[in-house]
């Protein structure tokens, strides 16, 4: 018996989708999680926090808080595993079920925070955070950097045990924001995007 059908081949054409019929006992509670569609996985130790103060500029949130909150977790990877550990637990308490985080720019600490996820069985979408502009020298990376770090993460997510077709974590491109991302940037991106 048909239950359902989806159109998931981007294409209009439609799938049948197979479906189990799962009937609750009368103990039994379906509960929705919620859906965290941008969440700094970095910015979670100092959440709240400087809202006097503008975004950009010398003295400015990034400068001040976010940039230095990065940096510290691809230096000191244990850090990042308690950092990474404890957002993915909080937001589970909170009732996110699912959540496209974003990292840091470094290879290594975004690898941790999948696993993490992949530990505590959080549904999610995990990106490499890329920008080549308008932040610290030992931060920003070439577009070229960019794009290999950021297939470095892809492969990782695609050949982790929960990560892949049918997997709960997976990959995605993940520029910052416009003001930190070069045009050539995007470009190189959206050409990784179509591999």
């Amino acid at each position: 018996e048909r239950m359902l059908r989806v159109s998931q081949n981007g294409d209009g054409s439609d799938d049948e989708c197979a479906v189990r019929r799962v009937e609750l006992g009368p103990l039994d509670v379906l509960c929705p999680g919620f859906v965290d569609c941008h969440i700094h996985a970095p910015q979670f130790s100092y959440s709240g926090t400087a809202t006097d103060r503008p975004l950009m500029g010398p003295e400015g949130w990034l400068e001040r808080y976010t940039f230095p909150a990065e940096l510290s977790l691809g230096r000191d990877l244990g850090r990042a595993k308690l950092v990474y550990g404890s957002v993915v637990d909080r937001t589970l308490r909170c009732g996110t079920t699912c959540a496209c985080y974003f990292a840091t720019v470094q290879v290594e600490p975004t690898k941790i925070l999948v696993d993490a996820m992949a530990e505590r069985g959080q549904r999610g979408l995990v990106g490499k955070v890329c920008m080549d502009r308008n932040g610290p020298e030992d931060y920003v990376e070439s577009a070229e950097e960019n794009v290999a770090g950021t297939r470095e993460v892809i492969e990782y997510v695609l050949s982790h045990k929960s990560g892949g077709v049918g997997g709960i974590i997976q990959p995605v491109i993940t520029p910052r924001f416009v003001p930190s991302c070069t045009p050539k940037l995007m470009a190189a991106l959206g050409e990784l995007k179509k591999e």
